[in-house]
């Protein structure tokens, strides 16, 4: 019986072909054309000629409530965005990624929030996300990007907040404040976990919060396993949640 042997080199190259990614993260991150500005319901990223892998699907959006902005704890959140960095950091720190308006809950949120078709891959646009927190555009908060191939696109994007189960549907809920809503879309501190550790603070300043954002390239290996790319910090804005 012959032994075959492996050279160390190529038993090495077997290995690391075997192993999967190298890395939690794989693909190249949107670019941020301009931070939020504090007093603007709009955040921006956007993509560009290295977005052009095939497994790429589109674009997620991690958000969180602040509300002090010189706190040790508000800049560490906007120091997320280095390229060692992953999605895992920011649920690690509170984060949670937007919902669509299909969304039947935010636990089984459908990825990508911003899907990106495929002859659009690669190209240069910029995707706006508009936060209403009042009666403008119905309350509807919204992306919306221009596609060369796709052209003019536009979705929904909501809070990772479940609607109540006493409304016999499902979905999450909108980023109208409390005043402009019915009880079915309102901030509920014992509810809601993306208010819940913010909310006294916030009522007692007469209901200011901060949102700050996140957005990462998202796609699929294998056509099933989910992959990503380092987080880019887009920013945060100032909203009132109790109050128009």
């Amino acid at each position: 019986m012959r032994t075959l042997k492996v050279p160390g080199l190529l038993a090495l190259v077997i290995l690391e072909v075997g192993c999967g990614l190298p890395s939690p993260y794989f693909l190249s991150p949107p670019v941020v054309p301009q931070l939020a500005q504090v007093t603007s319901p709009n955040f921006y990223f956007a993509s560009t000629s290295a977005n052009n892998e095939v497994e790429l699907r589109g674009f997620e959006v991690y958000y969180k409530f602040e509300t002090d902005p010189a706190s040790q704890g508000f800049i560490n959140d906007t120091n997320l965005g280095s390229t060692t960095n992953t999605y895992t950091d920011l649920t690690v720190a509170g984060f949670s990624p937007l919902c669509s308006s299909t969304d039947v809950s935010p636990l089984t949120h459908q990825s990508p929030l911003v899907p990106i078709a495929i002859g659009d891959r690669g190209q240069a646009f910029t995707v706006t996300l508009t936060i209403s927190t009042n009666t403008a555009n119905s309350g509807i908060s919204t992306y919306s990007y221009t596609g060369p191939v796709s052209g003019s696109v536009i979705g929904e994007v909501r809070r990772a907040a479940p609607l109540p189960s006493n409304l016999f549907t499902s979905g999450c809920k909108l980023f109208l404040s409390n005043s402009n809503v019915t009880s079915y879309t309102d901030y509920d501190p014992t509810a809601d976990n993306d208010v819940r550790a913010i909310f006294s603070t916030a009522q007692s300043s007469g209901g200011t919060a901060y949102l700050m954002m996140y957005a990462l390239t998202y796609g699929l290996q294998d056509i099933s396993t989910p992959i990503y790319s380092n987080p880019v910090y887009l920013g945060y804005i100032s909203i009132n949640i109790l109050t128009s």
